[in-house]
């Protein structure tokens, strides 16, 4: 008989030791999505720096246009350019490139050649 209370006690304990622990890290994952939330909406953080989605970082060039433009100036074979360089002119007449195919291309091309 006595030996029953004694495991009813171990597992209280047991039981009482999970539940502060779980408890604990509830507590300390709420004040850590709260601090974040916080976080977010503050438009300077750390050196001032503005929001990511702010318009002084968004792109000036079309990012599409400039990566098929380095990809057109690795081919070594001319078949193969003449026929990927209208293929960027079909889609720039069809208006999927913001910037001009003709200007980012001598911008890229400048880059290149140093």
């Amino acid at each position: 008989m006595l030996s029953k209370k004694r495991n009813k006690k171990g597992q209280v304990g047991d039981t009482l030791t999970w539940i502060v622990s779980t408890i604990i890290v509830v507590v300390m994952l709420l004040i850590f999505i709260f601090v974040s939330s916080l976080l977010a909406e503050t438009k300077f953080l750390g050196k001032y720096r503005e929001k990511i989605v702010s318009p002084e970082t968004e792109l000036k060039y079309d990012l599409i246009l400039s990566k098929s433009l380095y990809a057109y100036y690795t081919l070594e074979n001319v078949k193969e350019k003449n026929a990927f360089y209208a293929k960027l002119e079909a889609l720039e007449n069809k208006g999927y490139f913001s910037d001009s195919l003709e200007e980012r291309s001598k911008e890229i091309r400048r880059g290149l050649l140093g």
